[in-house]
């Protein structure tokens, strides 16, 4: 059974989606109290670096995964 997009649905995940954006600017701007410059970069970069680590993480299962896919057919 598939489920429908209605805009009640829609608005829901648009509101859950812009508090989440509220929480990620607090939590910038409490970076930004703390000693030193470039504080907000930084951990910009670390939440970008740890991204494209689990992303890389998911492709190396994904081709194991077909590796097995392949051997089985």
């Amino acid at each position: 059974m598939s489920k429908k997009m209605t805009s009640e649905i829609a608005l829901d995940m648009v509101t859950r989606i812009e508090a989440l954006n509220d929480q990620i600017s607090a939590v910038y701007r409490e970076a930004s109290d703390y000693d030193g410059g470039g504080n907000v970069n930084l951990i910009r970069d670390i939440v970008k670096a740890r991204k494209a680590a689990n992303d890389e993480k998911m492709i190396a299962e994904a081709l194991l995964a077909a590796v097995d896919e392949e051997e089985s057919a």
